[in-house]
């Protein structure tokens, strides 16, 4: 048995592993903070957890992300979104891809959402084209749509929840190859320069999951993330570096079982 191989064993029978279309982190910052992001608005790939997050942000953002699950090349992930806003609308488009010669996961995303009271209130909606191809095998593709809503209960306290693939799309004629999972989540700021995250996630096929993550603000140009899933016992960190417009930014995971995934990207974005 090829070291590919006995990994995709090991992915498949061990509790807290990763299923189609379900990856550590979208982005480095996402990976860093576990996940746990989904009521906050201040990231490019929010809305790929929570539909209502495109419309929070002011400015424009495109964003590039990479890393190697595992470090196995076999097991590569590329992905990019654009986030616009436009008055109480913000618009989002992403693309990402997964896997190498023998299975390759792609996914389009549009989404749009708006705004109310302030800010106060967002409600948005996602539609994802889902394809696999697997070797010999015929290409299996589906449709996906998903719903998130963020509401900011105080100045520095905000909810959110989402319901993803709410259509209960199905590939190969299974639902559960695709995620179907409904997501609460807070961000609590104690202080100016510290960000809480709390996100309970269910999978209809899975356990809960807790998520939790911290953000701190050393710096106008620094930010550091630390993470952690429960269910998935993955620990995780990393750091967003501003230049000018740049973002540069890096995580790091740590699977006990299966060992480190790094994640790199980059984004443009007048804000910070």
């Amino acid at each position: 048995m090829n070291r590919l191989t006995g990994l995709f064993v090991i992915l498949v029978f061990s509790t807290g592993a990763f299923a189609a279309f379900d990856y550590p982190g979208y982005s480095p910052v996402g990976a860093a903070l576990g996940n746990s992001y989904m009521a906050s608005g201040q990231f490019a790939s929010s809305f790929l957890l929570n539909p209502a997050l495109s419309a929070l942000p002011k400015f424009y953002t495109a964003s590039l992300s990479y890393f190697q699950l595992f470090n196995m090349r076999e097991l590569a992930y590329a992905g990019g979104t654009v986030t616009i806003p436009h008055g109480n609308w913000g618009i989002g488009a992403a693309a990402e891809t997964f896997g190498g010669s023998r299975y390759r996961e792609s996914r389009f995303a549009l989404n749009m959402a708006r705004r109310w009271s302030n800010n106060h209130f967002a409600l948005g909606i996602t539609a994802s084209f889902y394809n696999v191809n697997a070797g010999n095998y015929p290409a299996a593709s589906t449709v996906g749509i998903s719903l998130g809503i963020q509401y900011g209960l105080l100045s520095n306290l905000r909810i959110a929840g989402s319901v993803e693939n709410i259509n209960q799309p199905k590939l190969n004629g299974r639902a559960e190859e695709i995620p179907q999972r409904i997501r609460l989540g807070f961000q609590y700021n104690p202080l100016p320069d510290i960000d809480t995250f709390v996100t309970v996630e269910k999978d209809a096929y899975f356990d809960p999951d807790l998520l939790l993550g911290l953000a701190l603000h050393p710096a106008a140009s620094l930010k550091i993330y630390s993470g952690f899933s429960l269910q998935s016992s993955l620990p995780s960190g990393g750091i967003a570096l501003q230049i000018g417009r740049l973002n540069i930014n890096y995580a790091l995971q740590y699977h006990f079982d299966l060992g480190t995934t790094h994640f790199i990207g980059i984004s443009i974005s007048p804000g910070f």
